[in-house]
């Protein structure tokens, strides 16, 4: 069993969607850059595959949000001073996806489309619109509730994620 299961079912020549599964259930969508036979840096989509997760800090990413170990809350940065009687809260690792042979530091994060990525999965609520394009929506509170039940696992060590097609 993985604790994430990717199952891609729309493909276009801009993007890749798929439904996110926690433990086989149904749980969010994705979207990703297109998938290619040969891999253009930042426009690629990872290949299909069964890969390790693990834990690591973004210079991009993890100042957004605040994690605490005690409280295992996940918080935006900008919300910090609302919580001053949680002492712990640092800047967030992300959940990695590593290794993805030829691919490096591909995160698991919030966003709306394929232009919020650069081979990273961009995960959401919903299927949506967003300015003319097909992504994810309802990004960051997804991301905060996947972030908040799945990162201790992750940490712990030993899940995984599989990727697959299953439509398109």
């Amino acid at each position: 069993m993985f604790l994430l299961t990717l199952q891609r079912f729309k493909f276009s020549t801009d993007w890749t969607l798929g439904r996110l599964l926690v433990n086989d259930q149904l749980d969010g969508f994705t979207v990703e850059d297109e998938i290619r036979n040969a891999k253009v840096h930042g426009e690629t989509a990872i290949p299909f595959g069964t890969y390790p997760l693990k834990t690591r800090q973004s210079p991009k990413f993890s100042s957004t949000f605040f994690w605490s170990e005690k409280t295992k809350k996940l918080i935006e940065a900008k919300d910090r001073a609302k919580f001053p009687q949680i002492t712990d809260f640092k800047p967030h690792d992300l959940i990695w996806i590593d290794p993805v042979p030829g691919f490096e530091f591909i995160l698991i994060h919030w966003g709306n489309t394929d232009l919020d990525t650069e081979g990273c999965l961009i995960v959401g609520k919903a299927i949506g619109v967003v300015k003319g394009r097909e992504g994810v929506v309802q990004s960051r509170l997804y991301y905060k509730s996947l972030y908040e039940r799945v990162y201790p696992l992750v940490k712990a060590g030993g899940q995984m994620i599989d990727i697959q097609k299953v439509g398109g």
